[in-house]
């Protein structure tokens, strides 16, 4: 009787034995490592929201928010192609006037190798991302008050500082070199509302900025053209950078880069023009 207890004793220990054991995996909840998040600042200080982040390979992408923080979440091995994808893959951050910078991730059978790369064991890219402007773009409306049966011209200037040695940059001018190109939109508005102004004979034409810059435009606008309320002028200004990849722009906007409002979809950190326009008094 002793023995034939000892010997249940001993299967029922083998039982509760197995369900621990680790090398039976199914009763093991493992996570997947298929996500990221981090930190974004400005060199300047400015508030960091806004940024774009955007994971190569997968199209992911993101936008800091008012502390910078981001977080992206990778599809699920499955999901990827060969059912999780293997390599070292960059995040890009993203603002127009400031320079691009990029962190780098490792894949294994599409999880994230945490602890690799630029990315801790927590799954945190290990140094806040510091962005680095490269152009201050500060534009003025001159007079920034007016009536609307207003019949006298408007200045606007754009002033344009480069924080580096150089800039490339693009923007529409007469064959004179007289800039004449201007977006101006109601405020707290959709982007769709926006007006688009530019010259007649005038080319997208390159220019390097190297000093500071001030482009200057006068437009005589007729009675009435703008009704009582707010306005923004934001210049366009398409800065180009040799590291950024043509997909992170479509990624943003396909024709963002077209002269149409969705330039507008671009992230910049720049000081825009207003113009307050009262109702005129009979």
């Amino acid at each position: 009787m002793k023995k034939r207890l000892h010997i249940l004793i001993g299967l029922l220990f083998l039982l509760f034995s197995c369900t621990e054991n680790p090398f039976f995996t199914d009763t093991i909840d493992t996570p997947n490592r298929i996500s990221v998040e981090g930190k974004v600042a400005l060199n300047d200080d400015a508030n960091p929201a806004g940024v774009f982040v955007w994971l190569e390979r997968f199209n992911l992408s993101t936008f800091t928010d008012s502390s910078g923080y981001f977080k992206l979440k990778l599809p699920d091995p499955h999901l990827q192609p060969g059912e999780g994808l293997n390599g070292v893959y960059s995040i890009y951050f993203y603002l127009a006037n400031f320079k691009v910078k990029t962190a780098s991730l490792l894949l294994l059978n599409g999880q994230i190798e945490y602890g690799k790369g630029d990315v801790n064991e927590n799954g945190r890219i290990k140094n806040t991302i510091v962005l680095q402007k490269i152009l201050d773009i500060a534009t003025e409306i001159i007079p920034a008050k007016v009536q609307d049966d207003n019949k006298d011209p408007l200045d606007i200037v754009i002033t344009l500082n480069n924080q580096i040695d150089s800039v490339h940059v693009a923007t529409y001018k007469h064959i004179t070199g007289q800039t004449s190109c201007i977006i101006i939109k109601p405020e707290d508005k959709p982007i769709e509302s926006a007006i688009l102004l530019q010259g007649i004979g005038t080319e997208l034409r390159d220019e390097w900025i190297t000093q500071k810059t001030v482009w200057l435009m006068r437009y005589q606008f007729s009675v009435g053209f703008f009704s009582p309320g707010k306005y923004e002028f934001i210049p366009y200004i398409i800065i180009y950078q040799d590291e950024l990849p043509d997909e992170l722009i479509a990624a943003i906007d396909e024709e963002a880069l077209s002269f149409t409002y969705r330039f507008l979809n671009l992230p910049f950190k720049q000081k825009i023009g207003h113009l307050t326009v009262s109702k005129s008094v009979d």
